[in-house]
């Protein structure tokens, strides 16, 4: 009878126990979790529906759109800022002849956007009747040139806030640099309370009520333009208008809501609403 030839079995080694060991667990990863677990699961889900966010959690607001305003109330808001230019004009400067000259830089950038010539803007200066009304021409339009600045950057800060670091601080002070070498010129004299640092002080005040007044239009759903297209130049022609231009010219404009909060385009003045009336240069009364 042949030997029976037997196969020592080998002592498990370090090596295999842990191969061993990895196995198991790539085997329960493949089928998923224990029934105990998926058990578990399926009674937390039941007793614990999952629940959409509310739609203002999901999709916060980057501009800070705000319910929409009365037109009373933008009115009022639109109408002070002109309020507030006019008595500042008519507190701190002066129709009395000045000896000193002004420059063409100074002009450029105290008349930034205003279509109208250097000599002619330097004109209406120098005349006392028009020279106030000028002036306050320079000052809407630098309010309005830096409203436009709130694309680039919107401020996160309230209405009446301002903080040093707020995009509309930084706008007010660019706009004092690019105002203030033109109007000095015209301030009136020192003295009965009004000192230079009282006149810069209240055109700050002037800049900040209307970049008040930019946030609150940039944050309403609709959208609004500056109407400072003549209704005069439309009404009574091209002719007269190159006959007396002065006449024309538009101090502080009407306001124009070209947008609904639906995004439905409003074709003119006709279907939009507008928001006071435009005042020429002229009607200025000191």
């Amino acid at each position: 009878m042949a030997d029976e030839h037997h196969i020592p079995h080998e002592p498990t080694s370090d090596l295999g126990r842990a191969r061993s060991h990895c196995l198991n667990i790539f085997r329960k990863m493949k089928h998923g979790k224990s029934p105990q677990r998926k058990r578990a699961i399926r009674s937390s889900q039941a007793s614990s529906p999952l629940q959409s966010p509310p739609l203002s959690a999901r999709l916060p607001s980057i501009f800070g759109t705000h319910d929409a305003l009365p037109d009373a109330a933008i009115w009022r808001q639109f109408s002070d800022v002109h309020e507030a230019i006019v008595t500042h004009v008519e507190r701190f400067y002066a129709t009395k002849p000045v000896h000193r000259s002004v420059s063409p830089a100074i002009i450029e950038h105290a008349s930034a956007g205003i279509t109208l010539p250097r000599r002619q803007i330097i004109r209406l200066l120098d005349e006392p009747q028009t020279r106030l009304a000028t002036l306050a021409l320079c000052i809407a339009w630098t309010i309005r040139s830096r409203s436009l600045l709130l694309k680039l950057g919107i401020s996160s800060s309230p209405g009446n806030a301002f903080s040093h670091f707020d995009s509309r601080t930084i706008n007010i002070e660019r706009a004092l640099k690019d105002l203030d070498p033109l109007l000095t010129i015209y301030a009136s004299p020192h003295g009965a309370g009004r000192t230079d640092g009282a006149r810069v002080e209240d055109l700050r005040d002037v800049l900040r009520r209307g970049a008040k007044f930019a946030f609150t239009l940039s944050s309403q759903p609709s959208f609004w333009k500056f109407a400072w297209t003549s209704d005069r130049a439309i009404e009574h022609g091209k002719a007269e208008y190159q006959h007396d231009p002065e006449v024309f010219i538009v101090r502080w404009p009407s306001l124009v809501r070209v947008m609904d909060g639906e995004g439905v385009t409003l074709e003119g003045e006709c279907d939009g609403i507008v928001i006071g009336k435009q005042v020429h240069l002229e009607d200025f009364s000191a």
